[in-house]
């Protein structure tokens, strides 16, 4: 069973990886954000696909540049703190990130953001959606600074690639 699992969302990083969406848009501040939101239809009930998605611990399972995450709660739920550490560049492969639990809804909808104690802003939301009995979606989306790309790789994105 747990074979299977980490199969489907292996799967499901590659259709979203080929179904993301990137856009850039300005945020309050006038700081650019990268914004990717991508969908997967994943072969498994949506309770199952939404308590693996809405545990952080299971981020470096799918996310390939996350190293390790930890939750100050037994439970996530909304105020849990998430601190997660991710190879940003090999100037900063060690790269810690705070997010703070913002909305949860059991089953449903986990969404986090980051705080003021970060150098840089990011928001992130998991909805899992029943399509049947043994067939859901996932719907994962990224905000990010765009600033966090000069500040780990020296340069900035060109405009054309993104």
């Amino acid at each position: 069973m747990r074979k299977i699992v980490l199969l489907s969302f292996f799967c499901l990083v590659i259709c979203m990886n080929s179904m993301s969406q990137i856009k850039i848009k300005a945020n309050k501040s006038n700081s650019e954000m990268i914004d990717i939101e991508g969908t997967a239809v994943i072969n498994k009930d949506a309770k199952t696909v939404f308590d693996f998605v809405s545990n952080y611990s299971n981020d470096k399972k799918w996310r390939a540049i996350v190293k390790n995450t930890s939750i100050n709660t037994p439970q996530v739920n909304v105020g849990t703190m998430v601190t997660e550490t991710s190879f940003l560049s090999k100037k900063y492969p060690d790269y810690v990130t705070v997010f703070k639990c913002t909305k949860f809804e059991p089953g449903k909808l986990i969404s986090a953001e980051t705080d003021s104690t970060n150098k840089f802003y990011s928001f992130n939301s998991r909805m899992v959606t029943a399509v049947s009995e043994n067939y859901s979606t996932f719907t994962y989306h990224f905000l990010l600074q765009m600033d966090i790309i000069k500040y780990g790789t020296g340069f900035r994105i060109p405009k054309f690639l993104v």
